[in-house]
């Protein structure tokens, strides 16, 4: 919160700032004395206020971004200890020039004699400590600004990277889909030639859903539901007689957005691994929407002969990688095999 004020408004807290320190010089100590003072107490506070900011905008503005107090901090150090001394030097011709010493003296101790060595060295402590906390503030203010610096460019290097592994996982699974559908189609010329018609025509759909969304990295939920439903019908065309497809897709919140293809792999590790050409099985379809929680699930059985390509599944170990970098602690993905039936259940959380 601070931080952002600070980056929104530098300027009001600068004034803030130097508002604070001219509180201190003009109403704090003169109200630790109880008396009036005189008007040069006013006049040298001023004046150490002005050396004061310089001190601390050559320090920012010059001295640490010129001279590494990480690499060479011994020059950085002894160049405040100069500048220090110089400014002591120059406050203490100040002084002796309002005769500062001697009239507070008058005022406090009327019938004692002063002592200018003491009061000296107490001016100069005094000096010092407020000269301490301006370069203090000026080297935390530094720092401060380094790491969000250094924070800002590991968030944009985690952004181009994130960036970078998207589309490489999205170069890996648009083959491997093209591939699948296309040995669909390449079955069917052989003995369904209008079905391989009418396939082609779904996949000309979903190619172009591919090519105008592949560069975005979210979809209207009703087009990516639409593009599901072309490749299920595309899979109908495919399965044997002795399976059953159930499909249910419930969803009334269709502008909702979702990474795209995002579903698909699901789906069709389904239909590559769930289908058995010797006995009878059943593959469950189920997407529902609802409050802006997007729930998948897939059932199907698994077959011997199939079991061992599972663990090898690429698509599935890229979309997974994809939900954590597009959905990170917003999706919820859980595999349960009870009696050698495979049951993939993911929750996106669009919303």
């Amino acid at each position: 919160m601070m931080q952002d004020f600070v980056k929104k408004y530098p300027l009001i807290f600068h004034l803030l700032g130097w508002i604070g320190i001219a509180f201190i010089f003009f109403i704090i100590f003169p109200l630790t004395y109880r008396i009036n003072l005189p008007i040069e107490h006013y006049i040298y506070h001023a004046i150490l206020l002005v050396f004061l900011m310089i001190l601390y905008y050559l320090n920012v503005g010059f001295l640490l971004p010129k001279i590494s107090w990480r690499k060479n901090g011994v020059l950085y150090i002894l160049t405040l200890i100069i500048l220090t001394i110089f400014l002591i030097l120059v406050m203490n011709q100040v002084e002796e020039i309002l005769q500062l010493n001697q009239k507070l003296h008058q005022i406090l101790h009327p019938n004692q004699p002063t002592n200018l060595k003491q009061n000296s060295f107490f001016i100069s402590i005094y000096i010092s400590i407020f000269a301490l906390i301006i370069f203090a503030i000026g080297i935390s203010s530094h720092l401060i600004k380094n790491l969000n610096k250094e924070e800002k460019k590991k968030l944009l290097l985690k952004e181009e990277k994130t960036k970078a592994e998207l589309s490489v996982l999205k170069a890996q699974i648009n083959p491997h889909f093209f591939f699948n559908t296309l040995n669909t189609i390449h079955s069917l010329t052989y003995f369904e030639v209008e079905k391989s018609r009418t396939a082609i025509q779904k996949m000309a759909k979903m190619m172009r859903f591919v090519l105008n969304e592949e560069q975005n990295d979210k979809v209207l939920l009703k087009d990516e539901i639409s593009f599901i439903e072309n490749y299920i019908d595309l899979m109908r065309f495919r399965i044997p007689e002795n399976v059953t497809l159930k499909v249910e897709i419930s969803t009334s919140e269709n502008e909702l957005e979702i990474a795209p293809m995002i579903l698909l792999t699901f789906i069709e590790n389904a239909f590559q691994y769930g289908i058995s050409t010797t006995k009878d099985c059943e593959i469950c379809l189920k997407i529902n929407v609802e409050n802006g929680l997007l729930i998948l699930e897939t059932i199907n059985e698994i077959f011997e002969n199939k079991r061992v390509n599972r663990s090898k599944n690429i698509g599935i170990q890229n979309t997974i990688k994809r939900l954590e970098i597009m959905y990170s602690s917003n999706y919820e993905y859980v595999v349960k095999i009870e009696s050698n039936v495979y049951n993939c259940l993911l929750k996106i959380k669009l919303k």
